[in-house]
This record gives structure tokens, sequence and C-alpha cells, in this order.
């Protein structure tokens, strides 16, 4: 399991749909989440503070998740199909509830909760997102993750005989030799 975090919501776009943006610890890998239109904007306002004043449907699961002897433990983007996310809200006795992207990003926030993130969903499911285009289009300051490792190619054909000899890879075995009795010479 990787951990990540709630990076924001974001318009994306020309349409200027929600999606909100985590940021898997440790990597430059995002994880894209498309919202729909009033739970997102939901997620938005609860980030900068704001509460309803009638519950919602969320208010109610944050309340049955804080009553539950156990508590919970986490919310887990647990698989990733078709564009589909299937996530998990998590208790400390291993029990867990399904539950909609969108409803468990707003648990998630409301409880202080971890995000995890099952490691097929970052192979997935993930971006790798360069810190240049990361302070561009979400204001985060991301580490470049990159190895920076330069390999040096063989420098002219000495180089590169040495380097074949040392692979134990002789002339006659680059087609310049008898193949099932074929030669390529005329």
């Amino acid at each position: 399991m990787a951990l990540a975090h709630l990076a924001g919501v974001y318009p994306l776009g020309p349409e200027e749909y929600l999606c909100a943006v985590l940021v898997v610890e440790g990597t430059s890998r995002c994880l894209p989440v498309w919202l729909p239109p009033v739970e997102g904007a939901r997620l938005v306002a609860r980030a900068a503070g704001w509460h309803p004043n009638r519950p919602h449907a969320t208010d109610a699961l944050v309340e049955l998740a804080q009553a539950v002897a156990v508590g919970p433990e986490s919310v887990e983007f647990a698989s990733y199909h078709e564009g589909v996310f299937a996530c998990a809200l998590s208790f400390r006795d291993g029990t867990s509830v399904e539950m909609r992207p969108c409803d468990a990003l707003t648990v998630a926030l409301e409880l202080d909760l971890m995000l995890e993130v099952d490691e097929s969903v970052v192979s997935t499911a993930s971006l790798w997102l360069s810190p240049e285009d990361a302070a561009q289009l979400f204001d985060l300051e991301l580490a470049d993750d990159r190895l920076d490792v330069e390999v040096a190619a063989p420098q002219g054909d000495d180089e590169f005989e040495q380097l074949m000899r040392n692979l134990g890879i002789d002339e006659d075995d680059l087609g310049g030799g008898d193949v099932n009795g074929v030669t390529d010479e005329p």
C-alpha cells in the first residue's frame, strides 16, 4: 500500500471538470480522481472549512464511523477498472465499507484519515508529473524522482568491437558468418 494525500481539487480541461489530485507520498506520481460537479464543489468547500447547516449523507457516514467501537483507520483506493475506482473506509478490526471516491475523500478529510492507494492502482491509474508541471498547473512542489543515470555510449568502432568481445559476441554472431548454410557475401 502506498500513502497519498489530497493536494487539492482543480477545474481541468476546456469543460473545467473537477479533478481531485492525490499525490503518492515520496514520488512525483499523481492520481487524478474525476468528481461529479456537486460532490466536487462540496469537497472544495469542506477543504476550505465550510460545513453544511443540515447534514449530508457523508456527515452521517462520518458520525457512524466515529460511533463504531473499533473506529476508522484509513480510506483505501483499493482497485481501478475501466476508469472506475473502488474505495473503502477501513476500520481497525479489519472490516471495511465500500464507497464512491467522492464520498471516500470527504470522509477522509472530515476524519483526518490516511489515504492508502493499492500498488496496482498506482501502477495503473497514476501519472508522473514533472516538478515544472506540478508548479504551473497545481501550485505544488514535487521532487523530481526520475533516475538521473547517464549511460556512456561506446565511441567509435574500436570501443564497440571491444564491448562486443567483452560480452562474448563474435563477429560471426552478428550476421557476417554462415547461418544455416547461407552467407551474406555474394
